[in-house]
Protein backbone atom coordinates (compact mmCIF):
# COMPACT_ATOMS: atom_id res chain seq x y z
CA UNK A 1 0.00 0.00 0.00
CA UNK A 2 3.06 2.64 0.99
CA UNK A 3 4.58 1.38 -2.61
CA UNK A 4 1.79 2.39 -4.65
CA UNK A 5 1.15 5.68 -2.83
CA UNK A 6 4.91 6.19 -2.92
CA UNK A 7 4.64 6.04 -7.14
CA UNK A 8 1.98 9.06 -7.63
CA UNK A 9 4.21 11.28 -5.36
CA UNK A 10 7.44 10.62 -6.65
CA UNK A 11 5.39 11.57 -10.09
CA UNK A 12 4.17 14.35 -8.43
CA UNK A 13 7.71 15.60 -6.95
CA UNK A 14 8.96 15.25 -10.98
CA UNK A 15 6.25 17.52 -12.71
CA UNK A 16 7.16 20.00 -9.99
CA UNK A 17 10.53 19.92 -11.07
CA UNK A 18 10.73 20.09 -14.95
CA UNK A 19 7.71 22.91 -14.15
CA UNK A 20 10.44 24.44 -11.99
CA UNK A 21 13.59 23.89 -14.34
CA UNK A 22 11.64 25.56 -17.35
CA UNK A 23 11.01 28.88 -15.25
CA UNK A 24 14.45 29.05 -14.19
CA UNK A 25 16.07 28.44 -18.31
CA UNK A 26 13.29 30.88 -19.31
CA UNK A 27 14.92 33.63 -17.37
CA UNK A 28 17.87 33.04 -18.35
CA UNK A 29 18.06 34.75 -22.06
CA UNK A 30 20.97 35.80 -23.95
CA UNK A 31 22.16 39.47 -23.83
CA UNK A 32 20.58 41.65 -26.65
CA UNK A 33 23.47 43.54 -27.05
CA UNK A 34 27.36 43.56 -26.95
CA UNK A 35 27.40 45.86 -23.95
CA UNK A 36 28.24 42.86 -21.61
CA UNK A 37 30.29 40.57 -24.19
CA UNK A 38 32.94 40.70 -21.42
CA UNK A 39 31.19 40.09 -18.04
CA UNK A 40 29.28 41.83 -15.45
CA UNK A 41 31.93 44.25 -14.25
CA UNK A 42 30.86 44.04 -10.83
CA UNK A 43 27.70 43.83 -8.16
CA UNK A 44 24.38 45.83 -9.14
CA UNK A 45 20.93 45.55 -7.04
CA UNK A 46 19.39 46.14 -10.85
CA UNK A 47 21.40 45.25 -14.43
CA UNK A 48 19.83 46.96 -16.94
CA UNK A 49 20.83 46.54 -21.01
CA UNK A 50 20.22 48.81 -23.82
CA UNK A 51 21.15 49.28 -27.03
CA UNK A 52 23.75 52.29 -26.47
CA UNK A 53 25.40 50.75 -23.01
CA UNK A 54 24.50 48.79 -19.82
CA UNK A 55 24.40 49.81 -16.32
CA UNK A 56 24.56 48.52 -12.79
CA UNK A 57 21.95 50.05 -10.41
CA UNK A 58 22.80 50.30 -6.66
CA UNK A 59 19.85 51.48 -4.95
CA UNK A 60 21.20 52.69 -1.95
CA UNK A 61 23.39 54.90 -3.87
CA UNK A 62 20.77 56.26 -6.33
CA UNK A 63 22.94 56.21 -8.88
CA UNK A 64 24.88 53.29 -10.67
CA UNK A 65 28.05 51.17 -9.77
CA UNK A 66 28.81 50.79 -13.46
CA UNK A 67 28.18 51.71 -17.04
CA UNK A 68 29.74 49.79 -19.94
CA UNK A 69 29.70 50.05 -23.65
CA UNK A 70 31.39 48.94 -26.91
CA UNK A 71 31.96 51.19 -29.30
CA UNK A 72 32.11 50.22 -32.83
CA UNK A 73 34.16 52.82 -35.39
CA UNK A 74 31.09 52.80 -37.47
CA UNK A 75 29.11 54.23 -33.96
CA UNK A 76 32.45 56.76 -33.32
CA UNK A 77 31.87 58.44 -36.79
CA UNK A 78 28.63 58.08 -36.99
CA UNK A 79 26.74 61.86 -35.58
CA UNK A 80 22.92 61.72 -36.50
CA UNK A 81 21.38 62.60 -32.85
CA UNK A 82 21.90 65.85 -31.46
CA UNK A 83 21.61 66.28 -27.39
CA UNK A 84 18.49 66.58 -26.13
CA UNK A 85 19.00 67.65 -22.41
CA UNK A 86 15.96 66.02 -21.65
CA UNK A 87 16.76 64.50 -18.45
CA UNK A 88 13.82 62.01 -16.52
CA UNK A 89 13.85 59.54 -14.11
CA UNK A 90 14.55 55.80 -15.51
CA UNK A 91 11.26 54.09 -15.58
CA UNK A 92 13.22 50.48 -15.83
CA UNK A 93 14.77 50.77 -12.54
CA UNK A 94 12.31 48.82 -9.75
CA UNK A 95 12.41 50.93 -7.02
CA UNK A 96 12.77 54.10 -8.76
CA UNK A 97 16.17 56.05 -9.91
CA UNK A 98 17.43 59.51 -8.84
CA UNK A 99 15.31 62.39 -9.97
CA UNK A 100 16.48 65.93 -11.59
CA UNK A 101 14.98 67.00 -8.04
CA UNK A 102 17.54 65.40 -6.40
CA UNK A 103 20.43 67.77 -7.70
CA UNK A 104 18.50 70.89 -7.77
CA UNK A 105 20.55 73.26 -5.32
CA UNK A 106 23.08 70.58 -4.62
CA UNK A 107 25.92 72.12 -6.06
CA UNK A 108 26.29 69.14 -8.49
CA UNK A 109 26.07 68.56 -12.06
CA UNK A 110 24.25 65.60 -13.79
CA UNK A 111 27.21 63.87 -14.87
CA UNK A 112 27.19 62.06 -18.05
CA UNK A 113 28.84 58.16 -17.61
CA UNK A 114 27.87 56.84 -20.80
CA UNK A 115 28.70 59.95 -22.45
CA UNK A 116 25.98 61.80 -24.45
CA UNK A 117 28.54 62.46 -27.24
CA UNK A 118 29.25 58.60 -27.90
CA UNK A 119 25.58 57.94 -27.69
CA UNK A 120 24.77 60.08 -31.06
CA UNK A 121 24.55 57.50 -33.60
CA UNK A 122 20.63 56.98 -32.77
CA UNK A 123 17.91 58.66 -31.44
CA UNK A 124 16.99 56.21 -29.15
CA UNK A 125 20.57 56.01 -27.61
CA UNK A 126 20.99 59.71 -27.39
CA UNK A 127 17.53 59.68 -25.57
CA UNK A 128 18.64 56.95 -22.94
CA UNK A 129 21.63 58.60 -22.61
CA UNK A 130 19.67 61.54 -20.56
CA UNK A 131 18.39 58.64 -18.04
CA UNK A 132 19.04 60.12 -14.22
CA UNK A 133 20.49 55.90 -13.74
CA UNK A 134 23.24 57.38 -16.18
CA UNK A 135 23.95 60.30 -14.06
CA UNK A 136 26.89 60.58 -11.32
CA UNK A 137 27.37 63.60 -9.29
CA UNK A 138 29.70 65.93 -10.48
CA UNK A 139 31.90 69.36 -9.86
CA UNK A 140 30.27 71.79 -12.58
CA UNK A 141 34.26 72.56 -13.60
CA UNK A 142 34.69 69.17 -14.36
CA UNK A 143 31.72 68.19 -15.61
CA UNK A 144 31.74 71.57 -18.10
CA UNK A 145 35.10 72.00 -18.39
CA UNK A 146 38.34 69.57 -18.23
CA UNK A 147 36.18 66.29 -17.55
CA UNK A 148 33.96 67.16 -21.53
CA UNK A 149 37.48 68.36 -22.92
CA UNK A 150 39.33 65.42 -22.20
CA UNK A 151 36.91 62.99 -23.02
CA UNK A 152 36.82 64.46 -26.47
CA UNK A 153 40.19 63.97 -27.08
CA UNK A 154 40.53 60.54 -25.82
CA UNK A 155 37.70 59.60 -28.92
CA UNK A 156 40.11 61.96 -31.10
CA UNK A 157 43.25 60.98 -30.07
CA UNK A 158 42.16 57.10 -30.50
CA UNK A 159 40.88 57.71 -33.41
CA UNK A 160 44.11 59.84 -34.92
CA UNK A 161 46.23 56.86 -33.95
CA UNK A 162 44.75 54.30 -35.11
CA UNK A 163 44.55 55.62 -38.44
CA UNK A 164 48.39 56.27 -38.11
CA UNK A 165 48.67 52.55 -37.08
CA UNK A 166 46.88 51.30 -39.86
CA UNK A 167 48.54 53.06 -42.73
CA UNK A 168 51.40 51.66 -41.61
CA UNK A 169 54.34 54.72 -42.41
CA UNK A 170 57.23 53.39 -40.26
CA UNK A 171 57.44 49.97 -41.41
CA UNK A 172 59.16 47.40 -39.43
CA UNK A 173 58.73 48.63 -35.91
CA UNK A 174 55.28 50.37 -36.78
CA UNK A 175 53.54 49.75 -33.48
CA UNK A 176 57.05 50.98 -31.28
CA UNK A 177 57.56 53.70 -33.51
CA UNK A 178 53.77 54.42 -33.47
CA UNK A 179 53.80 54.83 -29.89
CA UNK A 180 56.82 57.21 -29.53
CA UNK A 181 54.87 59.26 -31.95
CA UNK A 182 51.71 59.41 -29.78
CA UNK A 183 54.29 60.38 -26.81
CA UNK A 184 55.80 63.19 -28.56
CA UNK A 185 52.17 64.60 -29.93
CA UNK A 186 50.63 64.23 -26.40
CA UNK A 187 53.73 66.33 -25.19
CA UNK A 188 53.42 68.51 -28.05
CA UNK A 189 49.66 69.41 -26.54
CA UNK A 190 50.98 69.99 -23.17
CA UNK A 191 50.75 66.55 -21.49
CA UNK A 192 53.72 65.10 -19.31
CA UNK A 193 54.17 62.14 -20.82
CA UNK A 194 56.75 58.95 -20.89
CA UNK A 195 57.34 55.62 -22.12
CA UNK A 196 56.25 53.57 -18.95
CA UNK A 197 52.87 52.94 -19.58
CA UNK A 198 53.52 51.88 -23.68
CA UNK A 199 56.57 49.69 -22.10
CA UNK A 200 54.54 47.96 -19.56
CA UNK A 201 51.16 47.24 -22.27
CA UNK A 202 52.95 47.04 -25.17
CA UNK A 203 50.81 43.78 -26.04
CA UNK A 204 47.52 45.63 -24.80
CA UNK A 205 48.21 48.88 -27.06
CA UNK A 206 49.27 46.55 -30.06
CA UNK A 207 45.98 44.67 -29.36
CA UNK A 208 43.87 47.58 -28.84
CA UNK A 209 45.40 48.99 -32.90
CA UNK A 210 44.31 45.81 -34.12
CA UNK A 211 40.97 45.77 -32.63
CA UNK A 212 40.50 49.27 -33.68
CA UNK A 213 41.37 48.45 -36.99
CA UNK A 214 40.08 44.92 -37.64
CA UNK A 215 36.59 44.51 -39.78
CA UNK A 216 35.10 41.30 -40.32
CA UNK A 217 32.03 41.33 -42.87
CA UNK A 218 31.13 37.63 -42.99
CA UNK A 219 30.97 37.63 -38.94
CA UNK A 220 29.79 40.65 -38.69
CA UNK A 221 32.83 42.43 -36.55
CA UNK A 222 33.18 45.98 -36.69
CA UNK A 223 36.35 47.78 -35.48
CA UNK A 224 36.10 48.55 -31.91
CA UNK A 225 37.74 51.97 -29.97
CA UNK A 226 36.94 50.82 -26.38
CA UNK A 227 40.31 49.30 -25.95
CA UNK A 228 42.45 52.07 -27.33
CA UNK A 229 40.36 54.73 -26.09
CA UNK A 230 40.73 52.96 -22.07
CA UNK A 231 44.54 52.99 -22.96
CA UNK A 232 44.70 56.62 -23.98
CA UNK A 233 42.09 57.71 -20.90
CA UNK A 234 44.74 55.74 -18.59
CA UNK A 235 47.27 57.41 -19.62
CA UNK A 236 45.99 60.69 -18.79
CA UNK A 237 45.04 60.17 -15.70
CA UNK A 238 40.53 60.10 -16.59
CA UNK A 239 39.08 57.41 -14.87
CA UNK A 240 42.05 55.38 -14.05
CA UNK A 241 42.16 51.85 -13.38
CA UNK A 242 44.22 48.89 -13.60
CA UNK A 243 44.11 46.56 -16.79
CA UNK A 244 46.11 43.76 -17.95
CA UNK A 245 47.88 42.57 -21.19
CA UNK A 246 45.02 40.83 -22.31
CA UNK A 247 44.05 39.00 -25.64
CA UNK A 248 41.22 41.08 -27.21
CA UNK A 249 38.35 39.04 -28.99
Amino acid sequence: MVKAQAKPIFRLLLTLCFIFSCFCFAGEQEPQYDNLSFGVPGRADTIIDRPGYALGYIEYHEQPAWVIYIMTKAEATTKVAKRTNKFRSDPEIPTGSATTGDYRRSGYDRGHLAPAADMAFSGQTMADSFFMSNMSPQKPAFNRGIGKDLEALVRYFAKFISGIWQIHPFREGNTRTTAVFAIKYLRAMGFTVNNDLFSEYSWYFRNALVRANYRNYARCIEPEFEHLEKFFRHRLDINLRRFENIFLG
